[in-house]
């Protein structure tokens, strides 16, 4: 998504909370380094307050993770940092 509105014309916050799934939205962006500079990458989840949170997860890139304890997910957990979107966006 975040290069599909970056070839838009558009600045993206790219949000992607897991660790893998992060590294390799940094090599995608490698492989399009034109679009790069339109793309503020965010190694976090969103969410109320900067601290940690638990976050399950497949282990597999498909955009299928939670906060939300579910049956649906058999796989990990991993403590990933979250922050506030004014963290990073400041309003105008």
């Amino acid at each position: 998504m975040a290069l599909y509105y970056a070839k838009r014309g558009a600045l993206v916050v790219a949000v992607e909370p897991l660790p893998n799934d992060y590294e390799t939205m940094m090599k995608n962006l490698g492989l399009n380094l034109d679009l790069k500079p339109r793309i503020v990458p965010i190694n976090a989840t969103v969410a109320g307050e900067d601290d940690f949170m638990d976050v399950e997860y497949s282990g597999r890139i498909d955009g299928n993770a939670s906060a939300y304890t579910t049956s649906r997910f058999i796989g990990f957990t991993a403590g990933i940092r979250s922050t506030k979107s004014t963290t990073f966006i400041k309003p105008p």
